[in-house]
């Protein structure tokens, strides 16, 4: 009886055996775990991809030229014997900034050759160099140092002249979408032509400006300018009111709207020879 037992349960052990490796045989095999690993990155930082022509477009250096057209009616402002003149100005300009992005040095130098009809007095080469110094002063603050030294005028004027200005200026973020900016500056100006208009020159003003939207912007500022001159009658006040409206029509066009008003006092020239009252002249552009 005891045999019995024993061999019908090593029957049922081997029919269990049996069925597990049956079991496992026919089993599909187990895939591995997949393991996610981050993708390499230039530079060891995961920093936004930008286009290739942002990057391209952006130059430490530049370099470009200007030319433009002069046509005046009266050139010697002689009311008896006014001379119509055609005049063309040619040039080269070459910039520089440290960055692209707020930069801290920015450096332009223009040469230009004018070129008049009927006139020889106007002919001439002007160079011009500005440098601007920029530092954060603190949060949203920003201080700036203006330069610029103009020899024999500037490729967009007719005065024939020497002129040498200093002006510091300060830009502050009120929010994202407002800036304010407040400046002074002192400038010195010598002229070939008419030296009694040799002057120095002061003013002091202040601007804020407003986004309107993503793709606009509204702008109002002041100015007080005093010009002391040589000659008494040539020195005088003024009062600038400005404002503008600009709107962008695409990556690289504009509109600008803009309104001037010029309240500009003589103090030290009448308005007629017997009369007490100086000149006080009012312009809208």
């Amino acid at each position: 009886m005891k045999l019995v037992l024993a061999l019908a349960t090593a029957s049922v052990a081997a029919s269990v055996f049996t069925a597990a490796v049956s079991a496992q045989v026919s089993a599909p095999p187990r895939k591995p775990p997949v393991v996610s690993r981050p993708k390499p990155t230039t530079g060891g930082t995961n920093l936004p991809k930008r286009d290739s022509a942002q990057i391209s477009s952006w130059r430490r250096y530049r370099f470009s030229l200007l030319s433009s057209e002069v046509m005046d009616s009266n050139i010697d402002r002689d009311k008896e014997d006014p001379v119509a003149s055609n005049g063309f100005v040619a040039g080269a300009v070459a910039r520089y900034q440290s960055a692209e992005i707020k930069p801290a040095v920015q450096l332009t130098y223009e040469i230009a050759n004018h070129s008049y009809s009927h006139s020889e007095q106007y002919d001439r080469v002007s160079h011009n160099l500005s440098a601007l110094l920029a530092r954060k002063l603190m949060s949203g603050l920003t201080g700036e140092l203006i330069g610029e030294v103009a020899l024999k005028g500037s490729s967009e004027d007719r005065d024939v002249g020497n002129q040498y200005i200093v002006l510091p200026r300060l830009n502050y973020r009120i929010d994202p979408a407002r800036r304010l900016r407040v400046y002074g500056a002192y400038r010195i100006r010598r002229y070939d032509v008419n030296a009694d208009r040799d002057a120095f020159n002061r003013y002091a003003g202040s601007e804020i400006r407003s986004d309107v939207g993503k793709d606009a912007r509204v702008e109002v500022g002041f100015r007080y300018e005093t010009n002391s001159a040589r000659a008494a009658r040539r020195s005088y006040t003024r009062r600038t009111y400005h404002t503008s409206y600009t709107r962008s029509l695409g990556d690289n066009d504009e509109i600008l709207t803009e309104l001037k008003y010029r309240s500009q006092r003589y103090d030290k020239r009448p308005v007629e020879e017997d009369d007490d009252n100086p000149r006080h002249d009012h312009r809208f552009s």
